[in-house]
């Protein structure tokens, strides 16, 4: 299993992928599960969540649909913190089930 952790963000640091963490951790979910939920692969739902690129035209309404996150928040400033604590659980839950 690959780490999901990285060190630090990219340039695209916004409120949808604050969200975007947010379901991940709620849904206690994989990036790949969202991917599916969204029709993205997860490598492509990783790049969202790190702030190195964010969703275009063809996920977005997927992501409003399915996931609640208004498109107005991939270009907002974050609201509130990323949950890298719960992030951190999350993963080693993950890596000890694996």
């Amino acid at each position: 299993m690959r780490t999901i952790l990285k060190r630090e963000f990219g340039s695209h640091v916004s409120e949808g992928q604050r969200q975007l963490w947010l379901a991940l951790v709620e849904r206690d979910c994989t990036q790949k599960e969202l991917g599916v939920l969204v029709g993205a692969q997860s490598g492509l739902v990783n790049r969202w969540l790190y702030g190195e690129g964010k969703p275009g035209g063809k996920f977005l309404p997927a992501i409003v649909e399915e996931l609640g996150i208004e498109l107005s928040a991939w270009n907002r400033v974050p609201d509130g913190k990323i949950p890298i604590e719960e992030i951190k659980q999350l993963y080693t839950e993950w890596r000890k089930a694996a």
